[in-house]
């Protein structure tokens, strides 16, 4: 790496004027130290061709190598993209966060943010680009306030070590730092590949989530983040929503996964076992009901869940009367009809009910499926 110029500014990033002080360097084509939650970046505009020449040259940099490109936050992402709501569920998820999360991008989308073809070069590569939705918010506010993209890499000291505190290894190769204390993990982000596999049919497969660099979060987390989450509500969560749960976990099991599935009750009491006739019906799906205990509807269970599936009508009213926020991923799980309330009947007001619910939740499986 050849000797770098000493950096000839240094602001707080508590300052109210640093997201524009920051911004305004990028936009003079200077190289700009901000701080992450993994290690401090070194930013730049991807369209100043003076200032990405001197990264590279400095920082011993292929001209071919692609350089993150630094969004404000998960829409701005998904943007990038071709519309696909299991992406944004990810995104959405993931940032702002320890991620830099490679997209196959939307072209019409890649020459809206970066007209020039030579800029988009500096961030994209065979119609993909990694992505990076920083944690702090001056980071994010000066990536918004500049006047074009935005791409960084991870800042370092004149010994090429990574930047975790400023004050203690001083970058190098920056025209402004912006002191933000030390990084919060002092290591890097979690690389991550979103894909969906092509099918022997040419159709196009689950959202996968491919780990391409360790970082900060683990594998498990990254497949936890592309899970779908589904939430059945009933009363009591004693009969009918805890059948359409187990109904449901079976038919994801044998659908190779990728969903979670929980229920809840808008009247339930904590800690009631599922009902026997519940059990009985239940028996041998998704693991069954023996070890079912009620769940009352929070409002955590409900920021939670991508889809909702009331199980009446009653039941969606009053969700979306307590949760208005859940309008818009709220529905009844048979939108033909109420499964009505077995609790007090006999076994085939029970067979009656489940049989409804399993034939409503295969339905809704498979409007669920990619």
């Amino acid at each position: 790496m050849e000797a770098a110029l000493t950096p000839t500014a240094e602001i707080e990033a508590d300052r109210s004027d640093a997201p524009a002080v920051a911004a305004a360097a990028l936009d003079r084509g200077e190289a700009v130290v901000l701080p992450t939650e993994t290690v401090y970046g070194l930013f730049l505009r991807a369209d100043r061709p003076d200032a990405v020449a001197r990264v590279r040259r400095e920082r011993g940099l292929v001209d071919g190598q692609a350089l993150a490109l630094q969004v404000p936050d998960a829409a701005a992402a998904a943007s990038l993209a071709p519309a696909d709501p299991a992406v944004g569920r990810f995104l959405r998820r993931a940032m702002p966060g320890a991620y830099a999360v490679t997209l196959d991008a939307d072209a019409a989308s890649l020459a809206s943010r970066a007209p020039d073809e030579a800029a988009r070069g500096v961030f994209a590569r065979g119609g993909r680009v990694a992505v990076r939705c920083p944690e702090p918010r001056v980071t994010r506010r000066a990536v918004a306030a500049a006047g074009g993209p935005v791409v960084a890499l991870p800042a370092v000291d004149a010994a090429g070590r990574q930047v975790v505190d400023p004050r203690e290894r001083p970058p190098v190769g920056a025209d402004l730092v912006v002191l933000g204390g030390p990084a919060r993990f002092g290591r890097g982000s979690t690389a991550v590949r979103l894909f969906r596999p092509k099918r022997a049919d040419g159709s196009r497969g689950r959202l996968r989530a491919s780990v391409l660099r360790a970082g900060v979060y683990a594998p498990r987390i990254v497949e936890r983040l592309n899970r779908l989450h589904i939430l059945f509500v009933c009363t009591g969560n004693t009969c009918r929503s805890p059948m359409a749960e187990a109904f449901a976990r079976q038919a994801v099991a044998d659908g190779g996964g990728g969903v979670t599935v929980s229920s809840a009750g808008v009247s339930a009491v904590d800690g009631y076992a599922a009902s026997p006739e519940a059990v009985a019906e239940a028996a041998g799906a998704g693991g069954g009901l023996a070890d079912h205990r009620s769940h009352a509807l929070t409002a955590q269970a409900v920021v939670d869940a991508d889809v909702i599936y009331t199980l009446t009508a009653d039941h969606l009213d009053l969700l979306v009367s307590r949760f208005p926020d859940a309008a818009s991923k709220a529905s009844r799980l048979d939108p033909g009809a109420d499964v009505s309330d077995p609790i007090g009947g006999d076994a085939e007001d029970y067979r009656r009910a489940a049989d409804q619910i399993r034939a409503a939740v295969g339905r809704r499986l498979a409007e669920l499926a990619p």
